[in-house]
């Protein structure tokens, strides 16, 4: 099911140029989000899209860690 989805967190002044076409996101608007707001989370299967070839790449398990810690997860939640 996610096994063969790769993540990748990109800096929300990327997004406006991004070609969301190259994802699984449909759009900026259904992104998640850290809780400052700078950075999204974006998803592919497969190769890696041209525009995240310089880009940390994570995989489930990686990034489940990472949208649970304080940076994405708030202690209201």
């Amino acid at each position: 099911m996610y096994n063969n989805k790769t993540y990748v967190i990109l800096d929300v002044v990327d997004l406006e140029e991004f070609d969301f076409s190259d994802v699984l996101n449909i759009s900026k608007d259904y992104l998640r989000y850290n809780l400052t707001g700078d950075k999204a989370l974006v998803k592919y299967e497969g190769d890696t899209p041209e525009s995240l070839k310089d880009k940390v790449k994570y995989t489930h398990e990686e990034i489940l860690t990472i949208v649970n810690g304080s940076d994405w997860l708030s202690n209201d939640e």
